[in-house]
């Protein structure tokens, strides 16, 4: 798994070095998909909490 995300990141990191905008369209989409992650956790949570007080 080390490896793989080893690999992983020296293909980033190669074509980032070719092409820099490409770099700040990946990282623009791995924060939008993060933001969006947190906030389904959010409102799960949000949720179970609400359903633990009313039972």
């Amino acid at each position: 798994l080390c490896m793989v995300i080893h690999l992983f990141f020296w293909m980033i990191l190669n074509r980032w070095w070719t092409h820099p905008c490409e770099l700040v369209a990946c990282l623009v989409n791995v924060y939008f998909v993060v933001w969006v992650v947190v906030m389904c956790c959010l409102m799960i949570l949000s949720v179970l909490s609400a359903v633990e007080k009313r039972s």
